[in-house]
């Protein structure tokens, strides 16, 4: 029971202190903040986490191991198993661009995460580096790929895969940081989406 509850703390004290940093900036959030947010006293505080510095290497982590499980369950080998992308409908596209938009917008742990490396990007490095990736470059490689893909099938005319990857995904980028925003966005971003997908096989799908 103890060791529940231990692991149950260290769990809430990650989450507020999340919540914290995302909102404030790093600097800005003191450990008793955290441990007024997390219902528990600063001694107990300490007893998980030491300094702040020991939270953040735990939102780290955790976050980068949903991260990958998150590309462990979307990854898509289009040499081995291409058959079901080789005809993905218009229908199917925008809802796979849709899916990726939510999936980043709305699940709360790495929508604060992206919140927090918005933030504080331009004073931690390695939250640059972690952003580039997992936002930008990471959906950059998988669609190049695709898109590699359809060339070779005929179904889209042959040109710089890369990017063509930068500019389907971009606006997706730019969606979201609006949203972060102005929340009440969304549903215009999700038509916009909509209408991306249109414009951008008008251009580029062999008819």
């Amino acid at each position: 029971m103890g060791r529940k509850n231990s692991v149950e703390t260290r769990q809430r004290v990650i989450l507020e202190a999340l919540k914290l940093f995302a909102a404030k900036g790093f600097d800005s959030v003191s450990l008793a903040e955290i441990a007024t947010a997390s219902e528990i006293t600063p001694m107990g505080l300490y007893k998980h986490f030491p300094s702040k510095q020991s939270i953040i290497d735990a939102i780290m982590e955790i976050s980068d191991k949903g991260f990958h499980e998150r590309m462990e369950e979307m990854k898509v080998d289009f040499d081995e198993h291409p058959e079901p992308y080789v005809n993905m409908s218009e229908s199917e596209q925008m809802e796979r661009l849709k899916q990726l938009f939510l999936h980043t917008l709305d699940d709360e742990l790495p929508a604060l995460m992206r919140k927090l490396m918005t933030v504080e990007q331009f004073h931690i490095p390695e939250f640059a580096d972690v952003y580039n990736e997992r936002y930008c470059f990471s959906q950059f490689r998988e669609h190049e790929s695709l898109f590699g893909l359809w060339m070779k099938k005929g179904r889209m005319k042959k040109t710089d895969a890369h990017l063509l990857s930068v500019e389907y995904i971009s606006p997706v980028i730019v969606m979201i940081n609006i949203c972060d925003r102005t929340p009440d966005y969304k549903e215009n971003a999700l038509m916009l989406i909509e209408a991306h997908v249109k414009e951008f096989n008008k251009h580029y799908m062999v008819k």
